[in-house]
């Protein structure tokens, strides 16, 4: 598995930048921000076998996208995939996690948050 790190130096901050329309280093710290949480609600839904088995029906059906051919494209993501790659991982929590994610200093507060999240979920 990849690192944090690794994960995040794939992430195009000027796509999403550009896509929020908001400048790099806001968009930088939102998914800085944002990214840890999201790997961990990935890695707990993973961990019961009903959420494996439905990560791993996700992943197949999008196998074939080509999001990740020769780097992220952030115009591939499909957001309102994303939206339900959130609202699968967080459930009834997910307003509290975008709030908890909004409040970190420079990370663009709650609005930003809640339209990043569908963004990274596919790339993630």
């Amino acid at each position: 598995m990849a690192s944090l790190d690794e994960l995040f130096a794939q992430v195009p901050i000027d796509q999403i930048a550009q896509r929020l329309g908001v400048d790099n280093a806001t968009a930088q710290t939102a998914v800085r921000a944002a990214l840890p949480t999201l790997v961990g609600g990935l890695d707990a839904n993973a961990q019961n076998p009903s959420g494996a088995a439905s990560l791993q029906s996700a992943l197949d059906s999008h196998a074939a996208s080509g999001l990740l051919d020769g780097g992220v494209d952030v115009g591939s993501v499909d957001t309102t995939d994303g939206a339900k790659i959130v609202s699968n991982v967080f459930g009834a929590q997910k307003d509290q996690v975008i709030s908890t994610l909004g409040s970190v200093n420079g990370s663009g507060g709650n609005d930003l948050m809640a339209k990043l999240l569908p963004i990274l979920a596919p790339i993630v």
